[in-house]
Formats: C-alpha cells, structure tokens, sequence
C-alpha cells in the first residue's frame, strides 16, 4: 500500500462529504446528487488549489499511522461483548 499523504486524506475527506451534502428547497432536503466522478473531480481541483495559492508544504507530508492498542475502557467493552456471546 503506497504512504498517504496529507493532501490525499483532505481529499478523500472531501470527496466523502459532498456526498453527504444535502440542498434545503422550501420545506425539504434533497441529496446534491453529485456523480463520484463530479466529486473526485472538484476535491483535487480544491486540493490542487490550495496547492498553487497557498503556503501548504504539510500537504506533501506523509501521514503516520501509529499501531495503538485500546484503551482500557475500550478493552473492557470488548471482553464484555466477548463473554455475552458465549
């Protein structure tokens, strides 16, 4: 799997919430309707943007994806979970 950048998750994030937007028309919400093509498109032309008309050298940077283990409130729910089905 190649590094994720920084600039690559903005635009994943993007792309995702626009397919989420919805229009207010009158009494009603109506998704945007938005192709994943039309998405795809307008989150790197955003990304590119920021990229030429802005200081953002961080969008070139690797994302470091740290191997945590859960907390242990987490942990706890976990094994809860685990003893009720069996």
């Amino acid at each position: 799997m190649a590094a994720q950048t920084k600039a690559s998750l903005l635009r994943f994030s993007i792309w995702y919430a626009l397919g989420r937007v919805k229009v207010h028309i009158g009494r009603r919400f109506y998704p945007l309707g938005l192709t994943d093509e039309m998405r795809t498109q307008i989150a790197a032309d955003v990304v590119n943007d920021m990229r030429r008309f802005s200081q953002w050298p961080e969008l070139n940077d690797e994302v470091v994806v740290e191997d945590r283990k859960p907390s242990w409130e987490i942990q706890q729910r976990i094994a809860a979970a685990k003893s009720r089905n069996e």
